[in-house]
């Protein structure tokens, strides 16, 4: 029979450390489906089994799912119906999911289990539900954008990396919840309600990524797609305690996301786990997953020469959050790491530089709706889109330049460390509505506290991974950014899984109690 290529949405249009640490997956293929196939995707979809002497728990890690859905210890719509079941009895407490894909997931998942009854996984993914920042286009399922001016918007295309996932068999369970027009750090939406945190939901759970981030936290899905033009996948990774992968710009295609600043977007991973990230960052670049689990998870960081900033990373800081960094600092040590102080040139002048690109780029990007409907933007971004035909083209070309300085300047930092790492943010969540930041030396805005450690790797462009580095007195979450040289996702992920493995653990059992 003539064979055809197809991906899910083509066809319709750890437990514990042991299991999350079992490798079962290796190296699956996208595979050619019959015709045949096509013919049963398009009857009456079977009733779902739930096999009640299994236990499916939406804790555990996506690596763990996918060796049970590999090894058919559970089925994908087993899989499925246990997070829109906790999506249904949690998401009204943390507003993460602006729309829920419920009868698509369903359908996924049925086709998902097809293949699997027919031993025909399309990779490590299989069957494994997914959601996606709703500024992702998603072909027949609105994309909001998180404004009152795409409220109704529904794409005739999907986005590069929503097809990319269906082809390698994902279940996408919804659009998550974000600051609108991704151009800010609290996701306290005003047309879709505020984002709570699960850690405390009087705290704002970090943005733009905001849903994305509680999704994880609240596990109302175990892996989630996020984008990151100043932090904004890092941000709230480290406010809710989950991980987040901001790769080497342009690693993965923007195409079909609603975008800030070409200059300075990056498409992103976020789970529960370092593993988590990297399955489905391998994945998606092709690479053989058994491969790259044993590379990561050779944990032996012996002699890797860790650089450490002697300023501007602990300028006004939270104590908790100071602590909590010098401590991951010494688990670093504790595991045969050496610790380099270094100096990164022109840092101090970033956040300037940072924002007169996204100014200018996001001027452009909307000037259609800020010449015809400035009034409908939300009051807090309302006034940086309407500065943005004030920026002259001078200053924005002198940004680029310096843009380009920085990143030449910065690559020369790797000259003498392999790695650098240093905080999040400076400081926990602040409460939703909260505005400034009180200092022993005076006040700062939320906004420019929360963007003053990551913005500089958006100039830059180096692949950034967000790993927690524990909790504040408060119970709120602080966390850590591995900066890697750039095209050395798998650096990052090796030290940050090494971390993971030897500090993490009481952490994650805080965080599975939400």
């Amino acid at each position: 029979m003539r064979q055809h290529h197809h991906s899910l949405a083509s066809v319709h249009g750890a437990h514990n450390a042991k299991d999350r640490q079992f490798l079962a997956v290796t190296g699956f293929r996208c595979l050619r489906l019959p015709l045949g196939f096509l013919w049963y995707a398009e009857r009456r979809l079977p009733e779902i089994h739930v096999y009640s002497d299994r236990r499916i728990s939406p804790m555990d890690s996506l690596v763990s799912l996918s060796h049970q859905i590999q090894t058919r210890r559970i089925s994908a719509q087993e899989l499925c119906e246990a997070y829109l079941h906790r999506i249904e009895q949690k998401n009204p407490e943390c507003n993460a999911y602006i729309t829920v894909t419920a009868e698509r997931a369903r359908l996924d998942a049925a086709i998902a289990d097809k293949l699997m009854e027919a031993h025909r996984p399309l990779s490590a993914l299989h069957g494994l539900p997914v959601s996606y920042k709703d500024l992702i286009a998603t072909k027949g399922i609105r994309t909001t954008n998180g404004s009152a001016i795409d409220r109704n918007m529904v794409p005739d295309t999907n986005a590069w990396i929503v097809d990319k996932l269906s082809t390698l068999g994902m279940v996408m369970l919804g659009k998550t919840n974000l600051h609108e027009y991704a151009f800010g750090i609290t996701s306290n939406n005003p047309h879709f309600g505020p984002v709570r945190n699960p850690w405390n939901t009087a705290h704002v759970p970090g943005g733009s990524s905001g849903g994305s981030a509680a999704a994880l936290a609240a596990n109302l899905c175990p892996a989630s797609i996020g984008t990151d033009t100043g932090g904004s996948i890092r941000i709230p990774s480290a406010s809710c305690g989950v991980v987040g992968l901001k790769p080497t710009y342009s690693a993965w295609s923007l195409d079909g996301v609603t975008l800030i600043s070409w200059s300075l977007d990056h498409l992103g991973p976020m789970a529960n786990y370092v593993e988590d990230v990297a399955l489905l960052f391998a994945e998606v670049q092709g690479w053989d997953w058994q491969h790259t689990f044993t590379r990561i998870s050779n944990s032996d960081i012996r002699g890797l020469k860790i650089g450490v900033p002697t300023t501007y990373f602990l300028d006004r800081i939270d104590p908790a959050v100071q602590k909590a960094y010098e401590q991951s600092l010494q688990s670093f040590q504790d595991l045969g790491a050496i610790i380099k102080e270094i100096a990164i040139p022109e840092i101090h002048d970033a956040t300037p530089i940072t924002l007169t690109i996204a100014l200018a780029e996001a001027g452009y990007v909307h000037k259609d709706n800020i010449a015809k409907r400035l009034a409908e933007f939300g009051d807090d971004i309302r006034p940086m889109f309407s500065i943005t035909g004030d920026l002259k083209a001078l200053d924005y070309i002198d940004a680029l330049k310096a843009q380009h300085r920085i990143r030449l300047q910065f690559s020369q930092v790797f000259d003498t460390v392999d790695i650098l790492c240093v905080p999040t943010i400076p400081i926990t969540p602040p409460l939703i509505g909260q505005e400034e930041i009180t200092w022993t030396d005076g006040t700062e805005t939320v906004f420019d506290t929360m963007i003053r450690f990551t913005g500089f790797f958006n100039l830059t462009g180096n692949p950034v991974l967000a790993v927690p580095s524990g909790t504040s007195g408060e119970g709120l979450p602080s966390g850590i950014q591995l900066v890697a040289p750039h095209g050395n996702e798998l650096l990052a992920l090796k030290v940050g899984y090494a971390y993971q493995r030897a500090t993490l653990s009481e952490f994650f059992a805080k965080r599975d109690l939400l």
